[in-house]
C-alpha cells in the first residue's frame, strides 16, 4: 500500500486582474481511487461575488464532475476549457496513505474550514 496521497484544490477565479480566487473543491488519488468534494457553502458564498451567468456555468461545472473517469489529461482539459472562470492546482503529495480520514481532512484543511 501506497503512504502517499496526490490531491489537487479546485478554484473559482474571481478576478484575472488581481488574480482573486476561491477554494471551493479537492481531488484527492491513489492507488486507482478518487476522491472528490466541493463544499456548497463556498458555492453559495460565490454567487454572491460573481455574475449570475459566470455562476450558473461554474456550479454546473463543480456538480458535474465524474470522477470515475477523471484522470491528468481531464484534469489538464478543465483547466484550459474552463472560460477562465475554474482553476486547478498542481497535484501535490501528502504523506499520508489515502483512506475516508486523509480525505476528509484534506477537504476539511484545505476547502471547507469550518470552525
Amino acid at each position: 500500500m501506497n503512504n502517499t496521497t496526490k490531491f489537487c484544490i479546485i478554484y473559482a477565479n474571481l478576478s484575472q486582474e488581481t488574480s482573486e480566487r476561491l477554494n471551493v473543491g479537492i481531488f484527492a488519488f491513489a492507488d486507482g481511487k478518487t476522491f472528490y468534494q466541493y463544499s456548497e457553502r463556498k458555492l453559495a458564498a460565490l454567487e454572491k461575488l460573481i455574475p449570475a451567468e459566470a455562476y450558473s456555468f461554474y456550479e454546473r461545472l463543480v456538480k458535474s464532475i465524474d470522477v470515475s473517469t477523471l484522470d491528468a489529461s481531464r484534469l489538464d482539459y478543465l483547466k484550459r476549457y474552463s472560460n477562465n472562470l475554474f482553476a486547478i492546482s498542481e497535484i501535490k503529495d501528502v504523506q499520508m496513505p489515502y483512506s475516508e480520514d486523509t480525505t476528509q481532512w484534506l477537504y476539511r484543511n484545505y476547502v471547507d474550514c469550518v470552525a
